[in-house]
């Protein structure tokens, strides 16, 4: 949920950014603003982001689940 929401989060400020720096820049040249996003680099990152907070959170766990109960709440303390 963190990694969605900060992806959202991190989503709407580069495309707000991006729209500011393209109109400065296309109003310095005189030319009409022209807006579109890269839709393919924002799917591949946010998979990356996604499928790395996955496999950063399953490998720990994994190896928690190996071991026996007892032995887990007796190093946590």
């Amino acid at each position: 949920m963190v990694v969605v929401s900060a992806s959202m989060l991190g989503l709407a400020i580069g495309i707000a950014t991006s729209t500011l720096v393209t109109a400065q820049f296309y109003l310095f040249l005189e030319l009409p603003l022209v807006v579109g996003p890269p839709w393919t680099l924002t799917t591949i990152i946010i998979s990356i982001a996604i499928s790395t907070t996955f496999f950063a959170v399953w490998i720990p766990v994994r190896e928690v689940n190996k071991q026996r109960i007892a032995v887990v709440l007796k190093s946590s303390q």
